[in-house]
């Protein structure tokens, strides 16, 4: 579970003050967030499922694969990307600085997968609030 610290959604609110779609993208974002699966991928981008529809999609702050972003709208899971690149409480790798995001090993064991590089760690060996080797 991903939960969004109040400076960052603070910081993401002032940045966007001026774009209520956006705002809206954000609040969505702060609220289903934390109940979704989320996902490294490559290069910042992000899968996630949501759990309410059971729907994946990829997003990264440049774009998403959902219908809303796909018709030039804000949407909660671009929004969701930048807020985890702005959030200082989230893991970050020591070789790119991404944001490291539970996962999964092939062997079904716990890992933290970097959302920058692809780098992987398992969930044992790393401390929160540490960069990960």
């Amino acid at each position: 579970m991903l939960t969004l610290s109040t400076s960052t959604l603070d910081t993401a609110r002032s940045r966007c003050a001026d774009r209520p779609a956006w705002l809206r993208a954000i609040e969505r974002a702060a609220v289903l967030l934390p109940a979704s699966t989320v996902e490294a991928l490559d290069a910042g981008r992000l899968r996630i499922v949501s759990a309410r529809s059971g729907a994946a999609y990829v997003a990264s702050k440049a774009g998403c694969t959902c219908e809303a972003a796909l018709h030039g709208r804000p949407c909660w899971h671009r929004a969701a990307a930048r807020l985890v690149e702005l959030e200082p409480r989230v893991l970050r790798c020591r070789y790119c600085a991404g944001a490291m995001v539970e996962g999964t090993t092939p062997g079904g064991e716990p890992c933290y997968e970097c959302s920058g590089c692809g780098h992987t760690a398992h969930a044992g060996t790393v401390e929160r609030g540490a960069e990960v080797a």
